[in-house]
């Protein structure tokens, strides 16, 4: 549902249309999700946080962190926002995952 990648076998429709054929934009405005699994990318915090508002300035990032009660433990990181997560660098637990916004 997060249209990351589109399906290479078979599809995935919502009300009878193939969502491959439907902007992803269009798609992603359409429909709201509430993953059980908050979606890390092997990246920082800060290039990670906005995956459904890429024109979120740091400034708002940092206002989201603090609205989401996350924002001291990533001051505390080593290098921040600027910290890799997701990937061998750091891994969160699942209350720190839990704790950092989902997407949609």
């Amino acid at each position: 549902m997060f249209r990351f990648f589109d399906a290479s076998d078979g599809c995935l429709q919502v009300n009878g249309q193939d969502i491959r054929d439907v902007w992803q934009a269009s798609l992603r405005a359409a429909i709201g999700i509430v993953p059980h699994d908050t979606v890390l990318f092997n990246d920082t915090i800060y290039y990670t946080w906005p995956i459904s508002g890429r024109g979120a300035s740091r400034a708002d990032i940092e206002q989201a962190a603090r609205l989401a009660h996350i924002h001291d433990f990533i001051r505390a990181l080593p290098r921040g926002h600027d910290t890799v997560v997701g990937g061998r660098d750091l891994k969160l637990s699942g209350a720190k995952r839990s704790a950092s916004p989902s997407p949609g």
